[in-house]
């Protein structure tokens, strides 16, 4: 069985007096391989700046 199914399961059992609604499995992929994409053609971009800092909480108003 594989890991979504498990989780959806376990999800099920422990929510049996509830309705609970999950999306197609093909929909459910990994969001690491758009991220990947996106960033392949980011350092395909020779006008990058490769010292760039990274902000993991980098205020909105700042964008």
């Amino acid at each position: 069985m594989s890991f979504p199914l498990v989780i959806r399961n376990k999800l099920v059992e422990g929510l049996k007096d509830s309705t609970i609604y999950f999306p197609p499995l093909e929909r459910c992929t990994d969001n690491g391989a758009m991220v990947a994409f996106a960033g392949s053609f980011y350092l395909s971009n020779n006008n990058h700046n490769k010292n760039d800092q990274v902000r993991p909480k980098w205020p909105l108003s700042e964008l």
